[in-house]
């Protein structure tokens, strides 16, 4: 999860952090949804978020001002922010291994 927390990014490089807000909200009144359960329960995500390689989202067409680096998240935003968030709470520990799944240039 370390590997996770350092090296994906988003839109315009940001840190991936923006359902913070809500999954603390979750955790403050002991409710939440699906998702904050079964990550809680597993340590992990239940599917993998989908990532590739900076370089390889611009030579797809994505404007390299925007693309996060080293590696750009291109889906699941709010599994990783709920992991990131689970690691700072030391909910989640940094050495945890995840999936992720990585689409690759030929």
């Amino acid at each position: 999860m370390g590997w996770v927390y350092d090296n994906l990014k988003y839109d315009r490089n940001k840190e991936l952090n923006f359902w913070y807000t809500q999954f603390d909200q979750f955790e403050e009144t002991d409710m939440g949804s699906y998702l904050k359960f079964e990550m809680l329960k597993m340590k992990s995500w239940p599917v993998p978020p989908v990532i590739v390689e900076a370089e390889f989202a611009v030579e797809l067409g994505a404007f390299p001002s925007i693309v996060g680096r080293p590696y750009y998240l291109i889906e699941g935003t709010r599994r990783v922010s709920y992991a990131r968030r689970m690691m700072e709470l030391g909910l989640l520990d940094s050495q945890t291994n995840v999936t992720l799944v990585e689409i690759q240039g030929l």
